[in-house]
């Protein structure tokens, strides 16, 4: 079994991976490029606790998926928010997604 912080540094292995190998392709203009995912969040606190909650949301899919995150300091929300979104069955369905197409990219550019 592996551990919460095996996954995490799996994902980011994998995200730092992507990254790099797109590093170089060309990309359309910033201001050309659809939405694919929104996400908001409303932060709220009465100065001892915080609690930020909101939606994440897939344009592709459709899908919508609650996020809730506590924390008693800024940056201790911050990791709580990072944690739920990361281990969201949606965030990781999307992760899935982009690197497949990066794959399917790289071995179509390795194919020419």
């Amino acid at each position: 079994m592996t551990s919460f912080r095996g996954h995490l540094t799996q994902i980011g292995s994998m995200v730092l991976d992507a990254i790099e190998s797109t590093r170089h392709a060309s990309l359309a203009k910033p201001e050309e490029l659809p939405v694919v995912t929104r996400l908001m969040v409303e932060v709220r606190s009465d100065g001892s606790r915080t609690l930020a909650r909101g939606m994440l949301e897939d344009h592709v899919t459709g899908e919508t998926h609650t996020v809730e995150a506590r924390g008693s300091s800024p940056g201790s929300l911050a990791i709580s928010l990072v944690t739920r979104l990361v281990t969201s069955p949606m965030f990781e369905r999307t992760l899935q997604r982009a690197l497949r197409a990066n794959t399917e990219t790289r071995d179509r550019d390795e194919d020419e």
